[in-house]
């Protein structure tokens, strides 16, 4: 995103300063839906701590993944984005080098990329199981168009999209720090 700051440049200066806003503006947002995932069923509506998740009430009306409590995929999701938060950001907290903080980033990067493609590329499969939403379940009319764009596929795309250009800036400095250095 533009030229970097002094001292950001290269990796003496550590990891990009967007990439620092994506991680600590999303970090939240993940932790809030793996405890969705995890405290259910007490998020679900009638549940004690639904008044903080009322937010996925429309969401689960498309993605029965979030109602489904012995669905596997959702849990092992939600674990993983735990694990995501702590790659990204232990390193720098107990003061790894800039190459170990960006290689940390490279993973985390990557495993957010790879999980949001095997959700998101299942809701074009035909035949998907019926708690994953497909685009047979809009053309069938178990999904409006809107609400299926709105609530399922727009929000995943920054999901996509940042964290591989995250993967690709963090390999790229990477690379230029092994290449400077060999």
């Amino acid at each position: 995103m533009g030229k970097e700051r002094r001292g950001g440049g290269g990796l003496g200066g550590g990891v990009s300063r967007w990439v620092w806003v994506w991680l600590i503006l999303t970090a939240p947002v993940i932790l809030y839906d793996a405890f969705y995932v995890f405290l259910r069923p007490h998020t679900y509506a009638g549940g004690s701590f639904h008044q903080y998740w009322s937010v996925y009430d429309d969401l689960i009306k498309v993605d029965k993944t979030y109602l489904d409590q012995g669905n596997g995929l959702m849990k092992i999701q939600a674990f993983l984005n735990l694990i995501e938060i702590l790659i990204a950001f232990v390193p720098k907290i107990i003061g790894c080098s800039p190459v170990q903080v960006n290689l940390c980033i490279l993973f985390s990067s990557l495993m957010t990329f790879w999980k949001s493609v095997i959700f998101y590329g299942a809701a074009s499969i035909e035949g998907s199981p019926g708690w994953i939403p497909t685009f047979e379940h809009m053309r069938s009319g178990l999904a409006d168009p809107s609400t299926f764009w709105t609530l399922y596929l727009l929000p995943g795309l920054p999901w996509l999209i940042f964290p591989l250009w995250i993967s690709i800036h963090c390999a790229k400095r990477l690379s230029a720090a092994i290449n400077s250095n060999g």
